[in-house]
């Protein structure tokens, strides 16, 4: 499950000091379709548009779109006969985001 929150922060002056009052409340949730556990380590990234979500129980990741907040599965780009996990996701500052898969 991943859960959305929404921040506001409202900055004030007050004798020269300058004060920010965050308030954090939640918004939404998204049902995930990944495999995970009591164990599992969890790999998440972002770019602008997309929220890139793994676990190291699961073959699959998930990407969830910003706007819609649909969750959809990603599979390892190639054939192979080893299923292996997730074992990282990366983010760059342009925007790219790069899945790893086992080892």
């Amino acid at each position: 499950m991943l859960y959305v929150y929404d921040r506001t922060d409202v900055i004030t002056h007050n004798d020269g000091q300058r004060m920010d009052a965050v308030t954090i409340v939640p918004s939404a949730s998204v049902e995930l379709p990944l495999l995970s556990g009591p164990t599992a380590t969890c790999h998440i990234a972002a770019n602008s548009t997309s929220i890139y979500i793994g676990t190291n129980a699961d073959i699959q990741a998930a990407v969830v779109s910003k706007e819609t907040l649909e969750a959809h599965k990603i599979s390892e780009p190639f054939e192979s006969d080893v299923n292996d996990p997730v074992s990282a996701i990366t983010a760059a500052d342009e925007g790219a985001v790069v899945i790893s898969w086992g080892g």
